[in-house]
C-alpha cells in the first residue's frame, strides 16, 4: 500500500530575511529588500501598542454614551 502525503493548500512561505550568506550581496542588510524584511519583521514581531491618553479618552467617551 502507498500513502501519498496531502499537499498544502497554502504553499511555502518565503521569509521576509534571509540568513546572510558572505558570497550572497541579497543577503546582505545593505540590500533594499533585506532592509525592508528586517523592518516588517521587527514590526510585526512587537505588540501592538495603544497610546493611554487615546484608551482613556475612548473610556470616556464609552461613559457619556
Amino acid at each position: 500500500m502507498i500513502i501519498k502525503k496531502k499537499q498544502s493548500l497554502v504553499p511555502e512561505t518565503v521569509p521576509l530575511v534571509k540568513q546572510f550568506v558572505s558570497d550572497d550581496p541579497t543577503t546582505y542588510l545593505t540590500d533594499e529588500n533585506q532592509m525592508k524584511g528586517m523592518l516588517i519583521a521587527t514590526l510585526e514581531g512587537q505588540p501592538r501598542a495603544v497610546d493611554q491618553e487615546v484608551l482613556a479618552e475612548v473610556d470616556e467617551q464609552q461613559d457619556i454614551s
